[in-house]
């Protein structure tokens, strides 16, 4: 998984002040790491153009960000100074780490015998008479990872078109995550919120807009206007409210209240 850092988040140095330092890259699952120390440090160093991220569990989305420094970080990962870290609204990234499910050597081994035989690796003398006839192919073969240099060519053919077909099962064996809000990515989260009738907040954090919508069926489901000015007051507010009527309450405090079937619920 490639991560781009070019353009990351705008630090001191874009409005005149001294050049980055470093960026420092945190990753979290279900929400965007919204300063250091809140999601797993995966790079901590000079600036760099991209960055790829390994071993992850497939099948997960995983949420960046990367954060801006003006002073350089000795103690990399290990040495969490958030006062020294500058993100921006371009600072996240979001990823759905794919599964390699082995199509390629599938397709390969339902191949004729004859064709698996016949498909050697190059040889030394092949490589140098391919780079006195074309110097580029020769470039782009020594690019390859050391074990895609020892098998054939037409290995090499079902490896790169079996990588799409990887790639869309990924994605169709991760379409019922789209269903649940604590999983779904965030640009799906307005979506399942307007089959409710909700209209989320979306400036919000994103573990916040999934707690929106878990939240949004036992709130209709609130019966009396008691119920549903404590929710919005909650929503709009965060704080946690009592509400007390007037007449019952507070007018006729020598009797008991008498409440409805649904209030008493």
């Amino acid at each position: 998984m490639r991560i781009p850092a070019s353009g990351g988040p705008p630090a001191k140095s874009d409005a005149g002040g001294p050049p980055l330092a470093g960026i420092r890259i945190e990753r979290r699952e279900r929400s965007y790491p919204l300063q250091p120390g809140e999601g797993d440090c995966v790079y901590d160093g000079a600036v760099v153009s991209a960055f790829s991220d390994r071993g992850l569990r497939p099948l997960t989305t995983y949420y960046y960000t990367i954060f801006a420094s003006d002073q350089a970080n000795p103690g990399g990962c290990g040495n969490v100074n958030a006062s020294g870290y500058y993100m921006g609204p371009g600072s996240s990234a979001s990823a759905f780490a794919t599964m390699d499910y082995g199509l390629a050597e599938r397709l390969y081994r339902l191949l004729p015998a004859v064709h698996q035989r016949y498909d050697a690796p190059l040889g030394p003398l092949e490589i140098a008479q391919l780079s006195a006839e074309n110097a580029a192919a020769a470039d782009a073969f020594e690019s390859l990872p050391a074990d895609l240099r020892s098998k054939g060519q037409l290995w090499r053919f079902f490896r790169a078109s079996a990588a799409s077909l990887d790639l869309m099962r990924s994605f169709a064996e991760g379409l019922p995550f789209l269903h649940d809000s604590a999983l779904a990515r965030p640009e799906f989260l307005p979506l399942l919120a307007q089959w409710l009738g909700w209209v989320p907040d979306t400036t919000m954090p994103v573990f916040s807009q999934r707690t929106e919508i878990h939240l949004a069926p036992p709130l209709f489901r609130t019966v009396g206007t008691v119920g549903n000015l404590r929710q919005i007051v909650n929503r709009y507010t965060g704080w946690i409210a009592q509400v007390a009527e007037f007449a019952q309450t507070i007018a006729c405090s020598n009797q008991p209240p008498r409440l409805n079937v649904h209030a008493i619920a």
